[in-house]
């Protein structure tokens, strides 16, 4: 997918650190929204072990971010970043089968670009709010065709049932998590006292 955006992102003539930078604002703040939607939805659940796991989930989330984001101003740690990241774009233009410059420049000069990008606080507000409309606007349409079964459910079990279908297509093991996902909804939905025909509507 990231692979794809960046593609599309320069087909449309966005420079590479301007494509860059926005996949990798997209990919932290969505992540860290999504984070906070499935604590907030393992705290309304009222159910103990849900808090718990979502608010762990959460603050796993936003480690891995810290981390990253502290490791850039570490010296040793950047290196380790941008050997990582080389190693990402040299298996790019495999795929891709391009041959441009070699992946540690490429990395340096995207790096050195990325430095002067930045938003005003107003801008990263409004990023922030369209990351939350994303997460919620997904949960929306899981709700919506949950009311054309005729069944409702409420808001503190929705966010639950829409966070286990999100985990199960984290694990990658089919495309999309198809099939997966779909189990996994199914016995969520059944879970919280939906009856089975429902659930596979």
């Amino acid at each position: 997918a990231a692979a794809y955006s960046y593609r599309e992102l320069e087909r449309r003539h966005i420079t590479r650190h301007a494509a860059a930078f926005a996949l990798a604002v997209s990919g932290v703040l969505s992540t860290m929204t999504l984070g906070v939607i499935i604590a907030a939805g393992a705290l309304a659940s009222g159910n103990p072990v849900a808090a718990v796991f979502g608010l762990l989930g959460a603050l796993v989330l936003g480690t891995v971010i810290g981390a990253v984001l502290i490791g850039m101003r570490i010296p040793a740690s950047r290196r380790v970043l941008e050997s990582t990241a080389a190693r990402g774009v040299a298996l790019g233009q495999r795929v891709l089968r391009k041959h441009g410059d070699p992946p540690p420049i490429v990395v340096a000069s995207v790096l050195g670009k990325l430095a002067g990008l930045k938003l005003s606080r107003p801008e990263w507000a409004g990023v922030v709010v369209l990351s939350f409309i994303n997460w919620l606007g997904d949960a929306s349409c899981l709700y919506l065709s949950i009311r054309a079964t005729g069944f409702d459910i409420p808001l503190r079990d929705l966010l639950l049932v829409w966070s286990a279908g999100l985990a199960a297509a984290s694990l990658g093991i089919t495309p999309g998590g198809v099939g997966v996902v779909e189990v996994a909804l199914v016995a969520s939905l059944a879970g919280v006292g939906m009856t089975s025909v429902h659930a596979a509507v």
